[in-house]
């Protein structure tokens, strides 16, 4: 099939970094997890991702697919980073994005800033307030549990009107994603402890106790329930500091469990080993969602197989589209063109073993835009 067509809404994404690669060594590092700078020198450029990376920005610049690399980023050097990101998006034909702001604004440009780049291009923002953020400035403006819990209570209050369409979670690299009850008492000897600590040693505080992180979680889970807000949460790889172990997206079981969160969509990102594991979990909850963002841009060639174990068990409406575009704009080209590939491959597989072209076709549209336009309550493009 070809799906050149049909738009796409990006459902976990970034602001573009103000300061952006040039050099192959640092272009290479969004390219891959690792922290060893080994790794980009002798390694990353060699990976299969990363090469169908460069081939593909080479079809977008208009250049030969075997330009070098030095070339080729000496090319994407003269567009400037908002004339990049208006060619990824419209290229990508990408129609509506979820933006995690997720880094410092020194870093990357502000929500106000975005919008401005996609002012001309007819894409639409919808934004996700990252909770350890929230959780940190209120901690640091706190001098108790309940002054913190309030302020929370009332920043999470009312978040469409405040033009929030979503929250996210990175607790799966803070304390892991089995986030369980705590009582009122140990979040309170957790509060204490790290004031204490806080003020000893002064500097940025950093949420990364259990009973303190899990108790905020489940407040603001709660409160996105009441309101119907979807609830990111990083699983898997995507991130250096995360263990697989902790980040393991079957560890939501118990939030999943609870009849308190039931009303707010459970959005796991990434996924990425634990493709049919997040494929079952949307296949028995109700309210839990998943993408393959960034797992599909650096898996390349096999990203034909992580659709075939993403579409397994899970109801085809359980499954969104997604870049993580890491600061970097190429990501809403590279994954917007791998996507549409490879979804279009295995659906011509599906087709040929018994699969309608009207059935395969709704598939496409759920996968590429209808489910994310559905969460976060985005005009679809079928109905502008």
């Amino acid at each position: 099939m070809r799906l050149q067509d049909i738009p796409l809404i990006d459902n976990h994404c970034h602001p573009m970094h103000r300061d952006q690669a040039f050099a192959p060594e640092a272009y290479r590092g969004y390219y891959s997890e690792t922290s060893h700078p080994e790794m980009t020198a002798n390694h990353v450029q060699h990976a299969l991702g990363y090469m169908a990376s460069l081939r593909l920005m080479a079809e977008l610049l208009g250049l030969p697919l075997d330009t070098p690399e030095r070339e080729l980023l000496a090319a994407r050097a003269e567009l400037g980073m908002p004339e990049l990101a208006r060619q990824t998006l419209i290229g990508s034909n990408t129609q509506g994005v979820i933006m995690d702001h997720g880094f410092p604004v020194d870093v990357a440009i502000s929500y106000d800033e975005t919008e401005d780049i996609l002012s001309g291009i007819e894409c639409q923002m919808r934004r996700v307030w990252r909770l350890e953020m929230i959780f940190e400035r209120l901690f640091v403006e706190s001098n108790t549990l309940k002054e913190l819990v309030d302020s929370l209570t009332d920043e999470l209050t009312a978040l469409k009107s405040k033009r929030v369409y979503g929250l996210k979670s990175v607790s799966a690299y803070r304390t892991g994603l089995g986030i369980l009850p705590t009582s009122h008492a140990d979040a309170t000897a957790a509060f204490e402890s790290d004031k204490k600590a806080f003020e000893a040693n002064g500097g940025k505080y950093r949420i990364d106790i259990k009973p303190l992180e899990d108790y905020l979680t489940r407040i603001a889970l709660k409160m996105a329930s009441e309101q119907g807000i979807p609830v990111q949460f990083h699983t898997a790889f995507g991130d250096t500091e995360a263990s697989m172990v902790t980040a393991n997206p079957l560890a939501l079981r118990p939030v999943f469990e609870d009849s308190a969160f039931a009303g707010a969509p459970i959005v796991m990102l990434h996924c990425y080993p634990f493709i049919r594991e997040v494929s079952y979990l949307a296949h028995v909850y109700n309210n839990a969602y998943f993408d393959v963002s960034y797992t599909i841009p650096v898996s390349a060639h096999y990203a034909d197989r992580v659709y075939e174990d993403a579409l397994s068990v899970a109801p085809t409406t359980k499954v969104l589209y997604g870049s993580d575009a890491p600061g970097l704009p190429d990501f809403f080209w590279l994954s917007g063109i791998v996507h549409r590939r490879a979804l279009g491959r295995v659906l011509d597989g599906w087709v040929a073993d018994g699969l309608s072209t009207q059935q395969a076709e709704d598939v496409a549209r759920n996968v590429s835009y209808r489910n994310a336009g559905r969460l976060y309550d985005m005009t679809l493009p079928e109905d502008a």
